[in-house]
């Protein structure tokens, strides 16, 4: 099997190295007439209103969160009282006595 040139190489590769070279000079320019600055400030704008949105969307799911947290709480503390020792006692009493046993 002959040896490649290390320095020979394939076309694909060549076209990409050629884009890239391309694209950078194309950059280059842009930076140098200020056309960029333009562009990075549309795109800044745009990012800002992302932002803004996404931090909109976090508060309404703190909000929802806290809310749900809140409902369990209350849940989870009414079920403790009607488990306490006390109050099942109550509970089983009364049952007892509806169902006369």
């Amino acid at each position: 099997m002959p040896e490649q040139d290390p320095r020979r190489r394939t076309p694909g590769v060549r076209r990409l190295l050629d884009r890239v070279i391309h694209q950078r000079r194309v950059m280059e320019s842009e930076a140098a007439s200020g056309v960029g600055t333009v562009d990075q400030e549309r795109r800044i704008g745009a990012l800002e209103q992302r932002m803004d949105r996404l931090e909109a969307l976090l508060e309404g799911l703190q909000d929802s969160i806290h809310r749900e947290m809140t409902r369990q709480e209350k849940t989870i503390a009414a079920l403790n009282a009607r488990t306490q020792p006390p109050e099942l006692a109550r509970a089983l009493s009364k049952y007892s006595r509806e169902r006369g046993l």
